[in-house]
């Protein structure tokens, strides 16, 4: 199975066009916080995993990562004609409830991570007021997370207010300078332009080149 996950803080409706244009078939999810990509430790796009049937990821590609690349079409072949795992899948517990999220933020008020998880449940849900109050309380007990930031600024374009997504972007580039999706999303938000109907990968290079001083 082929699944794309999109990094996009605008969500599935700015995904959605690139989807339809390349005619895709294969499921694609999106995640607008780039909550997989912090849990991979990807710092930039596109990437590329290789999970087997137990769930183990086998092999990994961060950066770079392009399909019609020959050292990479031959790794999946090789990837493909392996034998199949022969350990069982992990038993997942399901993801915990929102009440249950709560429960664990009461018992533990302090810890930004847990708020985190709240905020960014509440925001799936559109729950905004709420999701901001989480969202604002973890960044007071964690001002130096980068994703507590993202999350923000998820919400913010959720709320139609895209200066103050770029403002939480910027702090979070503060803090992590090497972190190309962050960059991107700024970029995407201010540039528009150069993203739609065509990615401008010349502009993006030179617009990184000037921001970095080169």
């Amino acid at each position: 199975m082929f699944v794309a996950i999109a990094a996009d803080a605008n969500g599935v409706a700015a995904c959605k066009p690139f989807y339809d244009k390349a005619g895709a078939k294969f499921e694609t999810l999106v995640d607008p916080t780039n909550a997989f990509g912090r849990a991979m430790n990807a710092n930039v796009v596109p990437n590329g995993l290789f999970a087997d049937e137990s769930g183990r990821i086998v092999w990994s590609k961060i950066g770079g990562f392009e399909v019609r690349d020959p050292k990479i079409i031959e790794a999946a072949d090789a990837f493909l004609a392996a034998p199949r795992a022969d350990l069982p899948p992990p038993i997942e517990a399901p993801p915990p409830t929102l009440e249950a999220l709560r429960a664990q933020v009461a018992a533990s008020p302090r810890d930004a991570a847990l708020r985190l998880k709240l905020g960014q449940r509440l925001l799936v849900e559109k729950r905004l007021a709420d999701a901001r109050r989480e969202l604002e309380t973890a960044l007071g007990l964690d001002a130096r997370n980068g994703g507590i930031r993202q999350t923000l600024a998820s919400l913010e374009l959720e709320a139609k207010r895209p200066g103050e997504a770029v403002k939480h972007l910027r702090e979070a580039l503060k803090l992590e300078p090497d972190n190309y999706i962050v960059r991107k999303q700024i970029w995407l938000i201010e540039h528009p332009e150069r993203f739609h109907p065509e990615i401008d990968w010349a502009w993006q290079r030179d617009q990184l080149k000037k921001e970095r001083g080169g």
